[in-house]
């Protein structure tokens, strides 16, 4: 990693070192690097990133985080939102999937306020007029200090490309 995205894993003020440390980890496995647990590093979660049932693929939601020094409700949490949505993607990628197999997707903010720019950064990942359905929640204490959580169930019945959402009116 070099210079900004570095510096996202620093020990900030109010970061605890296990929260940078996941923080890490997690980028790591969005961006298909191996991890090995150590002594010095925290062990594999105890959840798998997607779980199949039938055609469905369950995905684990993934987070999005704020990068120091940047606003936590402006471009910051654009960043956040990009950095879950990417992470989403590539989880997709790994089981075979994409975004246009999403049906249902379930949005945590750390403050519902976000919602509208959060709103502007999704409707980027989707075709126009096949968005999934979706839940969001806000006012919520994420994992790691997140703003941001997605998780989001696919159908993989037509070896990607899904049923697909029904058309907005």
């Amino acid at each position: 990693m070099m210079g900004s995205e570095h510096d996202r894993f620093r020990f900030a003020p109010g970061r605890s070192k296990v929260s940078a440390i996941l923080a890490l980890w997690c980028a790591m496995v969005a961006s298909g690097l191996s991890v090995a647990a150590t002594a010095q590093a925290p062990a594999a979660p105890p959840f798998r990133d997607g779980v199949s049932a039938g055609n469905l693929l369950f995905l684990s939601g993934q987070t999005g985080i704020v990068p120091q020094g940047q606003d936590p409700h402006g471009e910051g949490f654009d960043a956040a939102a990009r950095m879950a949505m990417d992470k989403l993607g590539v989880a997709l990628e790994r089981h075979g999937g994409r975004f246009e197999d999403v049906v249902k997707c379930t949005v945590m903010l750390a403050d519902i306020q976000d919602w509208p720019r959060f709103n502007a950064t999704y409707q980027r990942y989707f075709t126009e007029g096949r968005l999934p359905a979706r839940s969001a929640m806000g006012g919520l204490s994420l994992a790691h200090g997140a703003q941001v959580e997605v998780e989001c169930i696919a159908d993989m019945s037509h070896g990607g490309g899904g049923t697909g959402p029904a058309p907005r009116p």
